[in-house]
């Protein structure tokens, strides 16, 4: 490019063109603008968070399996067509999603009553533009019961002489059996002597302690 000055003639290039350009654009106390950049900035403004819920991977006495779902539908400006989500803690599915339409998302198996935790919102094109959302633990929504013990006792002859006569010895077992998931303890058995004998050992005692 070239242009007149009173009685000379200069040359200016594309490239003292775009620096004059670019230092006009300069101004006190900002940072510098690049003027062939044409759009705004992104800014995600909203998680858009609902339906939170809890659920018990149909294992309704079984706590550990529980899970967490919640939908997402964020919005802003500049946004991108899509975005995609991470977790403080655990794992989330899927991973990423479109703007401008709710997703169900859904944290791993044990999150409910696994604690609170934050979900990263991060635009599809620019990595800096994000939202945090705090997911809050709804708890177990398992309907796991209290234990308990459940006793069963059988008696069986498990030993007699043959033939039997008076004075000879006969051997009851007695079996104790908890059949429950919690232990039972001070445990009191008391048992009834068949007619026709009498007690030969008041000192006895429990032999085998049987774990189920």
């Amino acid at each position: 490019m070239e242009t007149q000055c009173g009685d000379g003639a200069f040359s200016m290039d594309w490239t003292s063109i775009m620096v004059i350009l670019r230092t006009i654009l300069l101004f006190p106390g900002t940072q510098p603008v690049n003027p062939w950049l044409v759009g705004g900035t992104c800014s995600v403004a909203t998680s858009g968070l609902s339906a939170l819920m809890c659920n018990n991977a149909t294992t309704t006495m079984s706590a550990a399996d529980d899970y967490l779902t919640f939908s997402l539908n964020p919005t802003g400006t500049d946004l991108a067509a899509t975005y995609n989500v991470t977790v403080s803690a655990g794992t989330i599915t899927p991973t990423s999603a479109s703007y401008g339409a709710a997703t169900s998302f859904q944290l791993q198996a044990g999150s409910a009553g696994g604690g609170n935790v934050v979900v990263t919102i991060t635009d599809a094109d620019d990595p800096s533009c994000q939202f945090m959302v705090n997911i809050v633990d709804l708890g177990s929504c398992s309907s796991v019961m209290p234990g308990n013990f459940d006793l069963a006792l059988t008696k069986a002859i498990s030993s007699v002489p043959s033939p039997a006569t008076v004075g000879s010895n006969v051997t009851y077992t007695l079996t104790v059996i908890n059949q429950g998931d919690v232990d039972a303890t001070n445990i009191a058995i008391t048992d009834f002597i068949p007619t026709g004998l009498t007690l030969n050992d008041p000192d006895w005692t429990m032999l085998v302690i049987l774990l189920f």
